[in-house]
C-alpha cells in the first residue's frame, strides 16, 4: 500500500518553530501518511531526532543539501 507524504515547508522558521510546527503536524496525520519536513534551521535536526524518540514516531529518511535538512517521518 501506498503512503500518502504531507509536506512540511519550514524553511525560514528557527528554533524552536520547527519542532514545534512538526509537533503539532505528526498529532493531525494518520497512521498511513507520511510527514517530509523541509527545514533550514541548523539545530532542527537533533531537535526533530529527540522528538520522534520521546513520542512514537521515526525517522526512516534524512537527506541534506547544503543547508536544508529533509527528514521523513511516520507513526510507528
Amino acid at each position: 500500500m501506498n503512503k500518502k507524504i504531507i509536506n512540511l515547508d519550514l524553511t525560514g522558521f528557527k528554533c524552536p518553530l520547527p519542532v514545534i510546527k512538526t509537533a503539532k503536524k505528526l498529532k493531525e496525520i494518520k497512521s498511513d501518511e507520511i510527514l517530509q519536513v523541509i527545514t533550514d534551521d541548523p539545530s532542527a535536526e537533533g531537535d526533530l531526532l529527540e522528538l520522534c524518540k520521546l513520542n512514537k514516531y521515526q525517522i526512516f529518511d534524512k537527506k541534506k543539501h547544503n543547508k536544508v535538512l529533509c527528514v521523513m517521518i511516520k507513526k510507528i
